[in-house]
């Protein structure tokens, strides 16, 4: 499946983009039984690299603060490979950011912030027997991850961000223009892929959403949604007569609208394979089905 990416360099300047790189834990279950960082834990190093480190000399928080605007998670492209690792050793984590604009026809349609995050570890197993290149700094994972600024909290018809503010040495229309993709992409069967399911069809589990899956945006957290997603195809893999002992490793998940504690929703997903690796494309609709689907996936096995 294809994975954006950011030059190391402005295109406009020339110069280097700013980077920032930061270590953090992993939780012990982040990692698999073979050593390998699961595709939930990847998104992780953007909080810690990104958010909390890359931007902090920037004016970008101060910007959102006066605004009130937030850039919001519309797409992630996630990628695990590598390892083992060890639940012992922290993750490293590198990021990059762009700002840029969405155009349709000439026209501004979004302003976006996203970070290329690379994420490395060290090899080794939490238990013997140890790996042939223990202690290796090896590259265990990636994420691309795009958000679109947006006002969270105004009514509907007024969160559309086209201009940033100005006065605070940020251009108020990006230079950069992004390649932005209906959410509806995501469904689309890869390149060289084939159908296993003549039609998608509803996973049998209903999804009954609490205040557990939320966060400060008022709305289900977009981490929550790769594990939802994974477990649903799992289930279909075992009613299909597939192995299912295997673990997502490529990720595309794009998001349309928020889901929302108290709510019911269910998956719909469809398989097929790819270089004799299982994949599913797969929505998330409300149940009852109101006819909008809250976010499309592409997950490869």
């Amino acid at each position: 499946m294809l994975y954006p990416s950011l030059s190391p360099n402005d295109p406009i300047t020339g110069e280097p983009r700013r980077s920032a790189t930061a270590d953090y834990a992993v939780r012990y279950e982040d990692i698999a039984q073979d050593g390998r960082v699961k595709l939930e834990a990847i998104p992780q190093g953007v909080g810690f690299s990104a958010w909390r480190k890359l931007l902090r000399d920037t004016p970008l928080p101060e910007l959102a603060k006066r605004a009130h605007i937030a850039a919001i998670p519309s797409r992630f492209f996630i990628q695990t490979f590598g390892g083992p690792v060890s639940v012992r050793n922290h993750l490293e984590a590198t990021s990059r950011y762009q700002l840029a604009r969405a155009e349709h026809a000439g026209e501004v349609t979004r302003l976006l912030l996203n970070f290329h995050t690379d994420i490395f570890g060290v090899a080794e197993r939490t238990y013997d027997p140890q790996p042939e290149q223990r202690g290796e700094r090896i590259h265990v994972g990636r994420i691309f991850s795009e958000q679109v600024w947006t006002r969270p909290f105004a009514a509907a018809g007024e969160r559309r961000v086209l201009r940033l503010p100005g006065g605070l040495g940020v251009p108020e229309l990006p230079t950069e223009i992004y390649p932005w993709q209906a959410p509806e992409q995501a469904l689309e069967l890869p390149d060289g892929a084939r159908w296993l399911e003549g039609a998608e069809s509803p996973d049998p589990q209903l999804l009954h959403f609490g205040l557990v899956h939320t966060d400060s945006n008022q709305h289900v957290n977009s981490l929550v949604y790769p594990r939802v997603i994974e477990e649903a195809a799992l289930r279909r893999f075992a009613a299909l007569g597939h192995r299912f002992d295997v673990m997502g490793t490529e990720l595309e998940l794009a998001f349309a609208r928020p889901c929302f504690a108290g709510r019911c929703y269910r998956v719909w997903l469809r398989t097929f394979e790819l270089d004799r690796r299982l994949g599913v494309s797969a929505r998330l609709l409300a149940d009852p089905d109101t006819g909008k689907a809250h976010c499309f996936a592409r997950l490869l096995f």
